[in-house]
C-alpha cells in the first residue's frame, strides 16, 4: 500500500467552540459561560412559550414527547427549509413535517401527531416500540427518527507516528452519535476528534494505526448521547469547510430520571424552556438564558440527568 495524503477536498471534522465568556485579558477560551458568581441576566423580551405535549398516562409517551417538542421548535423557525430537508432524510421526518404544518395551522393537535407517529412505529416493531405503561430507549427512538438512507460519513486509517494514510472509505456513522468510554472533555472536542481503535499496524513503521471518522458534509443535525458522563455540553459546534466556518447550535437536551423523560428546548434567541408532559403539558416553563447557565445547570435538571443533546444548523 502506498502512502497517501488526505485529499484536499476531504471534510474537516468539527473544531472547538468559540468562547462565549466575556472577553478578558489573558483568558483562555472555554465551552461554557463565565463563573457561577455571574449575575443572572433578566430577560424582558421573551418569545412565546414553545409548544408542549401532554403526557399520555395510559401509554407512557415521555420519550416521544421530549424529542418532538425539540423537533417542532426548530422546525418552526424555518418550516420551508426544514420540510425540504426532512423529506430527503427519511419517511418519519417527512410525515412529521407535513403534520407540523397542520399543527401550525391549528388543524391537528400535537398529541394527535405524537400518537400517529407512535402507531406507525409500533406497527413496524411492537417489541421495540410497545404501547401501555412501559418505557422505551430515547436514544433508540432518536436513532430511528434521524436515520439516513444515504452515506453521510467516511473513515480513514492513518498512522499516529508517520505520514502513512489510506484512502477514505464510506462509513456507517449517522447523525446520532453515542459516547464510548474514551470520550472526555467537551462535546465539541468529542466531535472534533472522532476516531476508533484499530488493531492494524502501519505497514511502514509498525505503529498501531487509528481510524478517523468524519462527515462528508456538515451535518444539519447532530444528536449526541452521553448519559452519566463527565462531558461538558458545548453551546455550539463549529465545522471548518472550504467555504468558511459552519455552526451547529445547541437546541435541545433530553433528561432522564425516576423512569421519566423531560426536555429543555433552547430557542434561536438562546432562551431555555423546560418541558415535562406531566406538569407543563401543552406549554413550557422559562428557565433562563443559555449564556447564563453553567455546565452543571445543563447536566442536571429538576433531579433528572442529561441523556442526549441535539445540535442543529441554522437554515
Amino acid at each position: 500500500m502506498s502512502k497517501k495524503e488526505v485529499p484536499a477536498t476531504a471534510f474537516v471534522p468539527a473544531k472547538g467552540t468559540v468562547s462565549i465568556t466575556p472577553k478578558r485579558k489573558n483568558t483562555v477560551a472555554s465551552d461554557v459561560s463565565s463563573p457561577s458568581k455571574r449575575a443572572r441576566t433578566v430577560t424582558t423580551n421573551l418569545v412565546a412559550s414553545p409548544a408542549g405535549i401532554t403526557w399520555d398516562s395510559n401509554n407512557y409517551s415521555c420519550a416521544y414527547d421530549s424529542l418532538l417538542t425539540i423537533l417542532y421548535d426548530f422546525w418552526h423557525d424555518n418550516p420551508r427549509a426544514w420540510t425540504r430537508l426532512f423529506k430527503d432524510m427519511n419517511e418519519h421526518l417527512s410525515m412529521l413535517s407535513d403534520r407540523f404544518l397542520a399543527l401550525s395551522n391549528s388543524h391537528v393537535s400535537f398529541e394527535q401527531i405524537r400518537d400517529q407517529w407512535r402507531t406507525i412505529l409500533h406497527n413496524q416493531n411492537p417489541q421495540r416500540y410497545p404501547r401501555g405503561p412501559v418505557g422505551i430507549s430515547v436514544a433508540q427512538l432518536a436513532s430511528e427518527l434521524f436515520k439516513v438512507d444515504t452515506v453521510v460519513s467516511s473513515s480513514q486509517h492513518n498512522c499516529t507516528c508517520c505520514e502513512y494514510a489510506e484512502d477514505p472509505v464510506d462509513d456507517g456513522l449517522g447523525y446520532v452519535v453515542h459516547a464510548d468510554s474514551s470520550v472526555t472533555g467537551s462535546t465539541s472536542e468529542w466531535i472534533d476528534k472522532m476516531s476508533q481503535k484499530t488493531r492494524r499496524a502501519c505497514p511502514d513503521c509498525r505503529t498501531m494505526m487509528q481510524q478517523i471518522l468524519f462527515y462528508n458534509d456538515v451535518p444539519p443535525i447532530l444528536v449526541l448521547e452521553y448519559p452519566w458522563r463527565n462531558i461538558v455540553t458545548s453551546h455550539k459546534l463549529e465545522f471548518e469547510t472550504e467555504n468558511g466556518t459552519k455552526t451547529l447550535d445547541l437546541r435541545g437536551i433530553v433528561y432522564h430520571g425516576q423512569y421519566h423523560f423531560t426536555s429543555r428546548i433552547i430557542s434561536s434567541q438562546k432562551q431555555v424552556w423546560y418541558h415535562d408532559g406531566m406538569t407543563t403539558g401543552k406549554t413550557c416553563s422559562y428557565d433562563g438564558q443559555l449564556n447564563d447557565m453553567q455546565d452543571n445547570n445543563l447536566r442536571k435538571c429538576r433531579q433528572r440527568h442529561l441523556t442526549l443533546a441535539i445540535y442543529i444548523q441554522k437554515l
